[in-house]
């Protein structure tokens, strides 16, 4: 089971990887319809690896996951086009 405890922003003070990339990559496999506009975010971000650069905000996200706590570093861009398209399998937001 899956649940979302909290959702920060935060600024990074290091690099991370985004782990919504995962969501969206799965998506663009299964051929999901994305707007031109949420394409050229992925594309965008796909060129840069995915990459939360130091000092751009990000979101951290705190979930529940069969009773273990996980924390989920996330672009806003990102998080936002899994949000609209439905790519998590649990609410996030």
């Amino acid at each position: 089971m899956l649940k979302t405890q909290e959702t920060l922003l935060k600024i990074a003070k290091q690099e991370y990887t985004c782990q919504s990339s995962k969501w969206i990559v799965d998506a663009l496999n299964k051929q999901t319809d994305f707007t031109a506009d949420e394409l050229l975010i992925i594309h965008l971000a796909k060129a840069d690896n995915f990459k939360i650069n130091t000092g751009e905000t990000y979101a951290q996200v705190s979930m529940n996951i069969n009773g273990e706590l996980s924390t989920l570093h996330v672009r806003l861009d990102l998080n936002q086009i899994c949000i609209d398209n439905d790519l998590y399998p649990c609410p996030i937001g």
